[in-house]
């Protein structure tokens, strides 16, 4: 689920089919462009409440909040494989979001540091 504040929603009717999330067609999520990702949340995700003085209309930019829901449906089993190695200077990993749009249903996410074994599955 995608949550976006628009100067003006892709659409008049209380809901729309709007593409993919960069999708600038007359379908998209806003018409006029003037688009803002307030939240995203996925699967387990933990909750989300605007701050206080958050704004939509009056003065701000943000006139609409549009709520984009993404839906696949089952699909024949298929797995591919990707990985990478770094090996420049050391790092840490705040934070990372795997997703696949409308390509995939799950993502597995392996992580090894020495000998320590993470692993991420949604």
């Amino acid at each position: 689920m995608m949550v976006y504040g628009c100067g003006s929603p892709g659409s008049k009717r209380p809901y729309w089919k709007c593409g993919e999330m960069d999708d600038r067609s007359e379908s998209s999520v806003c018409s006029d462009g003037e688009r803002q990702i307030v939240y995203a949340w996925a699967l387990d995700a933990s909750d989300m409440k605007f701050p206080p003085g958050f704004r939509v209309s009056g003065s701000t930019r943000i006139k609409y909040i549009v709520i984009q829901l993404h839906y696949k449906d089952a699909f024949e089993e298929f797995h591919a494989e990707t990985a990478c190695q770094y090996t420049g200077k050391p790092i840490v990993a705040l934070a990372y979001r795997t997703h696949s749009h409308n390509l995939g249903q799950s993502n597995l996410d392996e992580g090894f540091l020495n000998r320590f074994h993470s692993v991420c599955f949604n």
